[in-house]
């Protein structure tokens, strides 16, 4: 799956879970989006692993500071 294709389904999986627009910058640091909130950030790791087929480890989520972090991740795994 190319990159661009995982950007795109995790910006949508990412609105559907905060119902909120993601940010225009991936690079956006999840401390400043309004939406972000921990029940919010666990759904939308969830829905990752059930959408990609991937099992992410703990220092993967610490690690995650932006949807750029994740579409990163997502890419390595794939």
């Amino acid at each position: 799956m190319d990159k661009e294709t995982i950007k795109t389904k995790t910006i949508e999986i990412f609105s559907e879970c905060f119902n909120s627009e993601a940010p225009d910058e991936l690079e956006t640091p999840f401390s400043e989006i309004d939406a972000w909130d921990s029940i919010g950030n666990v759904g939308f790791l969830n829905r990752l692993q059930e959408e990609f087929n991937i099992k992410f480890k703990m220092q993967d989520l610490v690690n995650f500071t932006s949807l750029f972090d994740v579409v990163e991740a997502i890419s390595s795994k794939l």
